[in-house]
């Protein structure tokens, strides 16, 4: 038990490790670079693009404000730069996704003299234009909640206009602000909670912040869904039915509902998402720990109680041993005579512990026979303890033992017989697996058949195929190409979140190795279907 301890420790410790390195690591989205002006790599332009970026990075720059413009060099060879943070989060979570970004940016755009890269928690922009003080509409990037609207007509149209008039209310008052940032939370009813968040960069004029966002909203209402963002390198807006930005840090109200009752507005449900703040890691150590509190009790409390019922088991019980061995207890003259007094051509196999003959009673019933060697001999009481013990086992894997005989020295096991065919036979022949059905579902393009008929109208055909997505590739062949447990959290949680098409598993149809009545043949069978699919790549990203 105290080996089972140790790995509850190093598990929770491995994912938390896994989960702390997710929740640092900036979520990147999409980047534009407009192939229409390059430059070499050690031209002045270049230099200059290396200096401005070098000071996003330094300690210096402006991670408690979540914004910073910098330009560097002379004419013609000046570079404009800025980033911009989430208005919700840390100072260090800003420095650690501006540092991310600068050093991607060379890599993902290199010798191109403008760029912008889209963070979950930063935009990072640079250009050989000055774009400061002026709202651009280049390089926009939409996403979506894979949810649609209700299909009733009515709901839809007063969902969008909810969403609409409380992310126009946000949207004014981030351009009336210094932060050009602004957050709400409206209870659509008792059961359904609107978010949403909105942000211009700060260098922007407040009837040009104003304008932008609007402009953002507009382009995310035709797309009827429960959740969307967009994003220019100006501005930006998201909403969703859940939490998905640090309401700890903004501190923002939570207004009555708009329509009381606890019918829900909505019939699709919501889809929880990354929040890219600390408040995530925090609850869930929390919860963590808490389970594991309980779970320690719990072994206690088990071990106490399991050590007191050993230290009070009665004679009595022991005595219905002894009686249920009894009963299975057979006239050894008996199985003499079924075996022909153990004839050579009655034996069917010899084991470790001794041969094995085939027997057949008066009534035609067909047995095994083990007869112990004299080197396994053991007491009579030792003996048909073991006997007790064998014949309570039932499983599906396993040879009934019918009964026992005692003469003399002789130890007898009497065991059911199964003709011509070995046990691994028996159990695995024309059966398939849960994995190699869920694979061959996959292949045909038939995944949904995998679900239960009963839950199958409950549920959203997009997260169901997601999930079986996500199981094939955690059990790739190759365990190189299988997600780390990380990458596998941000795949459930982040519909945005690239998925590749997997290979075909590592799936054997194996047999534990099963000894028959002669101890003498064990056997295992493998099943393996080659399968082969074109590279393909499934995206939510919707970059125009």
């Amino acid at each position: 038990m105290s080996s089972l301890i140790c790995f509850i420790f190093l598990f929770l410790f491995s994912f938390l490790t896994s989960f702390r390195a997710s929740a640092q690591n900036p979520f990147y989205l999409n980047h534009d670079c407009p192939n229409r002006t390059t430059c070499s790599s050690n031209s002045t332009y270049s230099t200059n693009l290396k200096t401005l970026l070098s000071s996003f990075a330094s300690r210096n720059a402006s991670y408690s404000t979540g914004f910073q413009n910098i330009r560097a060099g002379q004419t013609p060879d000046r570079v404009t730069g800025l980033f911009l943070c989430r208005g919700d989060l840390s100072p260090e979570v800003c420095s650690n996704c501006v540092a991310f970004s600068v050093n991607e940016s060379l890599t993902r755009c290199p010798n191109q003299r403008e760029a912008v890269f889209y963070y979950e928690e930063c935009i990072l922009r640079y250009s050989h234009k000055n774009f400061l003080s002026t709202v651009t509409y280049e390089g926009e990037l939409i996403m979506r909640n894979p949810n649609n609207i209700s299909s009733i007509q009515n709901q839809r149209d007063q969902f969008i206009d909810l969403v609409q008039s409380n992310m126009n209310q946000a949207a004014n008052e981030a351009a009336n602000s210094s932060r050009k940032f602004s957050t709400i939370k409206t209870e659509l009813t008792s059961l359904q909670t609107l978010y949403g968040l909105v942000q211009c960069t700060p260098d922007l004029a407040r009837q040009d912040c104003f304008s932008c966002l609007t402009s953002s909203i507009n382009r995310m209402m035709p797309l009827f869904r429960i959740g969307a963002r967009q994003f220019w390198p100006s501005c930006n807006s998201r909403y969703e039915l859940y939490a998905f930005y640090n309401e700890t840090a903004i501190g923002t109200p939570s207004p009555p509902p708009l329509f009381p009752g606890s019918t829900p507005l909505l019939t699709s449900p919501s889809i929880p998402g990354k929040s890219g703040n600390s408040t995530v890691l925090v609850v869930a150590i929390v919860v963590l720990a808490v389970l594991l509190f309980i779970a320690l009790v719990g072994y206690c409390f088990l071990a106490q109680r399991t050590k007191k019922t050993f230290d009070t088991a009665s004679a009595s019980e022991v005595g219905d041993d002894m009686a249920t061995a009894d009963s299975l207890q057979l006239d050894y003259r008996t199985i003499q005579t079924a075996t022909n007094d153990f004839a050579e051509s009655n034996k069917i196999g010899r084991g470790g512990f001794g041969e094995v003959y085939k027997g057949t009673f008066s009534n035609g019933k067909e047995v095994a026979v083990k007869r112990l060697s004299k080197n396994s001999r053991k007491g009579e009481a030792e003996f048909k303890t073991e006997v007790v013990v064998v014949a309570k086992l039932q499983h599906r894997n396993l040879v009934r033992l019918l009964g026992f005989s005692l003469q003399g020295e002789e130890r007898i096991l009497v065991y059911e017989y199964m003709p011509n065919k070995s046990l691994d036979c028996l159990l695995f022949d024309g059966a398939q697996d849960l994995l190699t059905h869920a694979w061959r579902l996959w292949t045909n393009r038939t995944a949904l058949d995998l679900v239960d008929p009963l839950i199958a109208n409950n549920c959203q055909n997009s997260e169901v195929v997601r999930c079986i997505h996500i199981g094939l590739l955690c059990v790739q062949e190759d365990p190189a190409k299988r997600p780390t447990i990380s990458t596998v959290f941000m795949m459930l949680t982040s519909n945005t979140v690239t998925l590749p098409v997997p290979r075909q598993p590592g799936f054997f149809i194996q047999s534990s190795p099963v000894k028959d009545p002669t101890d003498s043949d064990q056997s295992t069978t493998t099943k393996s279907t080659p399968a082969s699919i074109d590279d393909e790549l499934i995206t939510d990203l919707y970059p125009r």
